[in-house]
């Protein structure tokens, strides 16, 4: 038997890799869009500020845009600062935004602890983008100006999304439509049977 002193010996740990770990919106990559629920937003009931939870999952890399899903963006604006852009071209009024933390810490100590480790999780979103009224297809922008190029872009990158979406569907509703020599066969089979 081997005698082996651990502490001299030096310490390595396994890390697991960033692709299999939990992905939230606080450690989205750069300029990349995600798709997520329109209730993971958050609107302040007295201004309409739009509020993230930095600690929320992003449940899939789906990169489907469709009614009630809101596409974000982390970006960094004109002078060099991070911040969260979001397209809300898709937010529909029937589905509701989730409800932000409360402002003021609730009395009870434990509920108060809770409550200022939500609190440190909460941001504004920095920019966003959404139609200039109902069935136009002219956009708005609101938030920080600095953001607003970022804003601008998530919306062309949507718009790709979007593009891409329809190509793959269609190619799909092609490759279902087209007969296969498997459907070939059985349709001649059932022909020859009668």
């Amino acid at each position: 038997m081997y005698d082996i002193d651990m502490s001299e010996t030096p310490r390595s740990r396994a890390l697991l890799p960033h692709y299999l770990r939990k992905e939230t919106i606080g450690s989205m990559p750069l300029d990349e869009v995600r798709i997520i629920d329109q209730g993971e937003l958050s609107v302040h009931p007295k201004d309409g500020e739009l509020l993230l939870d930095d600690d929320t999952p992003i449940k899939s890399r789906e990169r489907r845009i469709r009614k009630g899903r809101i596409a974000i963006m982390t970006a960094i604006g004109s002078h060099g600062e991070k911040g969260y852009v979001a397209d809300l071209r898709y937010a529909v009024r029937s589905k509701e935004f989730a409800e932000p933390y409360a402002d003021e810490a609730p009395d009870d100590t434990e509920e108060m602890i809770w409550w200022q480790e939500d609190k440190k999780h909460e941001f504004g979103v920095a920019a966003c983008v959404y139609w200039a009224e109902k069935g136009s297809k002219n956009i708005e922008k609101s938030g920080d100006e600095r953001f607003f190029n970022a804003a601008v872009s998530l919306v062309a990158l949507v718009d790709e999304l979007s593009v891409q979406q329809k190509k793959d569907n269609a190619k799909k509703k092609t490759a279902e439509d087209k007969p296969t020599k498997t459907k070939l066969k059985q349709k001649s089979g059932k022909n020859a049977s009668k």
